[in-house]
């Protein structure tokens, strides 16, 4: 009696998990990319696949179950999607942003909110994320593949063209594992790391891991991606709906823990763990080599104590240090609003 009851749950268990996947599966590949669509539907009921273990285990993710994709009314973060609009407001008015594009979610229900959440920008190396999830997809099948020794033999420095600098560069004339190359390239942004690793990762693992799920391959510089859709790649991890568990955990772990201590992070609390991605992007005059202007992101989960949220900031404007403050600002205003509950 126990027994069949338990195949029962089990069968019910794959079918959901089923439903979920070809719902979400359909409604990517359904739809353009380009024209930049809704991404998701309007809320995730998330019912945690854990025992006591995974609870130790993985600290970071939370896989899906059941979903429930009905209308879903968010009102409740309306207070903060008007203080969002405020900081916009001003900022602009000051002169310290052009183009703001702001997307929060929370992880326990699925409710969100945005300001600007479809405008587009030039992700840069937001994109890294997608290639440390193409990696470790590969390496689910190919188990050696994260511990293969590669060489950097100083033939290129793309590094030389950031604004924001690795702190801790990979040398010429030594040897690194995948591994180590992925830590490097979302902890430390270190783009010699990430030629370095896309140099030796099949091209088809690649484009893999943005077509798998609808997104078309990006071919350029141009601003083509908004904060909503980007937000994807990191509940796919959150998730663990993409790749296995231990390689989700291990990949929010790596984003845990890198060079870029403004923006999202500093403007929480020490100690909330954020893990978390920024890039940034300059684009100059073709005629006079002047600065039209820069771009600078940070998107991530915060771990709050009461319940994780996703945040994803865009912005454009002319000086990297005002876009940094700003988001500092709206990841101090998101947390506070959030946590008092307004």
């Amino acid at each position: 009696m126990h027994t069949a009851t338990g195949v029962r749950w089990i069968a019910v268990g794959i079918t959901a998990v089923a439903f979920c996947a070809g719902f979400f599966l359909h409604y990517f590949l359904s739809r353009n990319y380009a024209e930049n669509k809704t991404l998701v539907a309007n809320s995730v009921t998330r019912v945690p696949v854990r025992d006591a273990g995974d609870a130790k285990k993985f600290l970071h993710i939370s896989p899906l179950l059941l979903c429930d994709t009905g209308n879903k009314n968010f009102n409740q973060f309306e207070p903060l999607r008007r203080l969002v609009v405020a900081v916009e407001d001003a900022e602009k008015n000051k002169g310290a942003l052009d183009t703001l594009g702001f997307y929060f979610q929370d992880l326990k229900t699925g409710a969100w909110t945005g300001v600007g959440e479809n405008e587009k920008f030039s992700p840069a190396s937001l994109l890294k994320v997608p290639l440390m999830i193409a990696a470790f997809k590969y390496a689910e099948s190919n188990p050696d593949f994260l511990s293969t020794q590669i060489l950097y033999q100083g033939d290129f420095d793309i590094n030389k063209l950031q604004t924001i600098k690795p702190s801790h560069p990979i040398e010429a004339g030594k040897q690194y594992t995948v591994e180590e190359l992925v830590r490097r390239m979302v902890g430390e942004s270190d783009n010699n790391a990430t030629k370095l690793l896309q140099d030796h990762l099949p091209s088809q693992a690649i484009l893999n891991a943005f077509t798998d799920i609808g997104f078309s391959y990006p071919s350029s510089d141009a601003d083509y991606l908004s904060p909503k859709l980007y937000s994807y790649f990191f509940r796919l991890l959150y998730n663990a709906s993409y790749l296995n568990r231990e390689l989700s955990e291990k990949a929010l772990q790596l984003l845990l823990i890198n060079d870029f201590s403004d923006g999202i992070r500093a403007g929480v609390p020490s100690g909330v763990e954020t893990a978390q991605k920024f890039g940034e992007r300059t684009f100059y005059s073709s005629e006079n080599g002047q600065v039209v202007w820069r771009e600078l992101h940070d998107c991530g989960i915060v771990y709050r104590p009461s319940g994780p949220y996703l945040l994803c900031v865009m912005t454009k404007g002319k000086d990297l240090k005002d876009l940094s403050e700003i988001i500092k600002e709206l990841s101090a205003v998101t947390y506070q609003t959030v946590s008092a509950g307004l």
